[in-house]
Order: structure tokens, then C-alpha cells, then sequence
């Protein structure tokens, strides 16, 4: 596996997780902000399966206001990933480690948010009907017919890597590293090299 790479989708599901968060007046990136970040990232598995289990991102937008509300206009989620996302992206990369495939995509990502089932982005799932189990046998059925091995990143998806993808697979790799050891930062959002992947993505 290369390392993990997050594919360009990924990457911009978590772009936009973070300006949903912006958006929505929010300091902090949670899974219900990751959840909006894979139903926008149209061209991704997850939004797919997502779409075809009836969620729309005017319900997820919906539920997150009634749920918690807004924020002030213009703060921005400068203390980061919250402990349930990052334990979510934690989960994505184990995903794509133990299914051998050369990328970490937003399927990864779903699958991740799916294993938590306190999270904030699951009871938003449960809140708009649709069953957490039904959708994770949606997606591992993506995963089955997805490539593996020692390919990369999709048909597609591939681009070249500049200095800043490679500071997010030196993260990558840093936080699989970490997951396997058990030594991972309890807060994600107060770690420096994390903090430079977040502004990274939100460029």
C-alpha cells in the first residue's frame, strides 16, 4: 500500500468537511461535518451509496441545526478534528490496511464513520431513517468490487503528487504508525503536524 494515500476524493471530502463546519459556523470538525464533506464530494463511492440510501445533504444540514445549531457567522473550526473524527479517519486508513488496497478513499472514510455508533455523523444517519447496517453492506459492497493489491489510486483519480500531498501521506503514514502502537494523540485538533494537514486541505 502506498502509505495509505488518501485519493484526490478523499482529500476533498475532507475539504469540504471542513468548510461545512466553517459554514455552519462551527470551531470544531466532527463526524456529522465529515458526513457533509462525503455527501459533496459527488464523484465519491460513499456519496453514492449515501445518495442511494435516500440521505441528501439538506437533511444532514437539517438535523445538524436542530441537533446543535449554528454558530456565529465567521468562525472558522480552528480547534480542529474532534476525538470522534479523528478516531473515524483512524478507522478509514485500518479499513484500507486490512482490504490491501493502495488508497484510503471516501468508501474508507464512510466505513469509518460507521464503526462509531455514538458518533454524532451515525445518529444523524439513524435521525434521517436509514439503517447503519444496510449502508455498511452497501459499501462493503463497493469495497468487494474495488481494486486492491499494489494498485494505487482508482482510473480516474490519479494525479501527480506536489510538496503539500506529500506532507498528507507523511501524515498518513505517521498516523497508521500510530494506530498501530496505540501511542495516537488523545485531541487530533492540538497537534502541530496534524494542524498543517487541516490548513493544508481547507486551501
Amino acid at each position: 500500500m502506498d502509505e495509505n494515500r488518501f485519493s484526490p476524493r478523499a482529500q476533498r471530502a475532507l475539504e469540504l468537511a471542513e468548510q461545512s463546519a466553517g459554514e455552519l459556523g462551527h470551531s470544531y470538525i466532527g463526524t456529522e461535518h465529515m458526513l457533509l464533506g462525503l455527501l459533496r464530494e459527488e464523484e465519491g463511492i460513499a456519496h453514492r451509496v449515501l445518495v442511494e440510501q435516500g440521505l441528501s445533504e439538506n437533511m444532514v444540514r437539517q438535523i445538524i441545526v436542530s441537533s446543535v445549531g449554528r454558530g456565529a457567522a465567521g468562525t472558522k473550526p480552528t480547534q480542529g478534528l474532534t476525538p470522534r473524527a479523528k478516531r473515524m479517519i483512524e478507522s478509514a486508513v485500518e479499513t484500507a490496511m486490512r482490504g490491501g488496497f493502495g488508497y484510503v478513499g471516501t468508501e474508507h472514510l464512510l466505513v469509518g464513520l460507521l464503526q462509531d455508533g455514538r458518533s454524532m455523523g451515525v445518529r444523524i444517519l439513524r435521525a434521517a431513517g436509514l439503517s447503519t447496517q444496510e449502508v455498511f453492506e452497501a459499501v462493503q459492497r463497493r469495497l468487494q468490487e474495488a481494486p486492491t493489491g499494489q494498485q494505487t489510486v482508482r482510473a480516474g483519480e490519479a494525479k501527480a503528487e506536489t510538496g503539500e500531498e506529500n506532507v498528507l501521506k507523511e501524515f498518513t503514514k505517521d498516523l497508521t504508525a500510530a494506530a498501530r502502537s496505540g501511542k495516537l494523540d488523545p485531541v487530533i485538533g492540538r497537534d502541530e503536524e496534524i494542524q498543517r494537514v487541516i490548513q493544508i486541505l481547507s486551501r
